[in-house]
């Protein structure tokens, strides 16, 4: 019983770490729309996220006397190579929903799906279980009712915004199984700080923060800053470095799948975007899908339980 407890607890986190990354193309799209640029927008939410996280070990370690900073030169480099996919698919995520409409951008990111599927299946040399891609096909499914395509939303795709989205997806697919397998011993606030170090250093590199003295763009952005670090670069890379070890990276994508849900009803409430019938059909299917593994493994051990009693 605490086994299934302490698995709910883990899956509840790579949950919120998913909602958190839904609501964030709700605020990209209104730091744009405020005149902000990709480079301002990237760069204030890996700054800030990564000093809110640092000051938190470093709050931790005083509150704590016996909090210690638990890696090593060997661990921090391969943690601040990890954040490398963190800093890469906030990019090319924003550049797609500068490119296309957010809900058609959601849809390619939500690629990884099945492409953390595949990828668990080709490491661990084994094929999907029939529960996996009843799953992945109800969450397919979802997100094609979900995201409209079916009353011209294909029409509004373009080339550049097509590309960007899939390799959103294919670098969101590397960050969930990275973040899964490096480092495990390091405390998990730190290995999320070193991994937004990584991610903060590489943007510095692609987008030099020249506007950083003027006073008439920073202020402005810190309320776009401080929202997209909390709910792009704090929440989901702590959540899932605690989630996904447990987890594993094949239901961490499918679990990760509330995001489009989540998306819309931010966009719906919050930019007075319209929805239609089938898109909320859509997004009870995609809930369905999460739900879906849980249920029969749930089945499966009261099957198991009541054959060896």
């Amino acid at each position: 019983m605490k086994k299934n407890k302490s698995t709910t607890k883990y899956i509840i986190f790579v949950l919120l770490g998913a909602v958190s990354y839904g609501v964030l193309s709700t605020f990209v799209k209104l730091a744009y729309d405020d005149g902000f640029t990709l480079g301002q927008i990237v760069f204030s939410q890996a700054g800030i996220g990564c000093l809110v996280l640092w000051l938190l070990v470093f709050l931790k370690k005083l509150i704590n006397k016996e909090y210690r900073m638990n890696f090593n030169k060997k661990d921090s480099m391969k943690l601040i190579l990890t954040g490398i996919p963190i800093g890469f698919t906030s990019i090319i995520y924003y550049k797609s929903v500068q490119e296309i409409p957010a809900s058609m951008a959601i849809l390619l990111l939500f690629q990884f799906t099945w492409m953390g599927n595949l990828v668990e299946c080709i490491l661990e040399k084994r094929l999907p279980s029939k529960t996996q891609v009843m799953s992945i096909v109800l969450l397919l499914i979802g997100t094609a009712f979900s995201s409209n395509i079916f009353d011209g939303g294909l029409t509004n795709l373009t080339f550049l915004g097509t590309i960007y989205g899939l390799l959103a997806a294919c670098s969101y697919t590397a960050f969930t199984f990275v973040s899964g397998k490096v480092a495990l011993s390091v405390d998990p606030i730190q290995r999320s700080a070193l991994m937004l170090t990584g991610a903060f250093i590489f943007i510095v590199i692609l987008f030099p923060p020249t506007f950083i003295g003027n006073l008439k763009i920073v202020l402005p952005l810190l309320k776009y800053g401080v929202a997209v670090a909390f709910f792009g670069t704090i929440i989901p890379p702590l959540f899932f470095s605690i989630g996904v070890p447990v987890v594993g990276v094949g239901l961490t994508s499918i679990l990760a799948s509330v995001e489009l849900p989540v998306a819309i009803l931010a966009s719906t409430t919050i930019l007075h975007e319209s929805s239609s019938m089938i898109q909320w059909i859509g997004i009870l299917i995609i809930l369905f899908g999460i739900i879906f593994p849980g249920y029969i493994q749930k089945k499966i051990k009261v099957k198991e339980r009541f054959s060896f009693s």
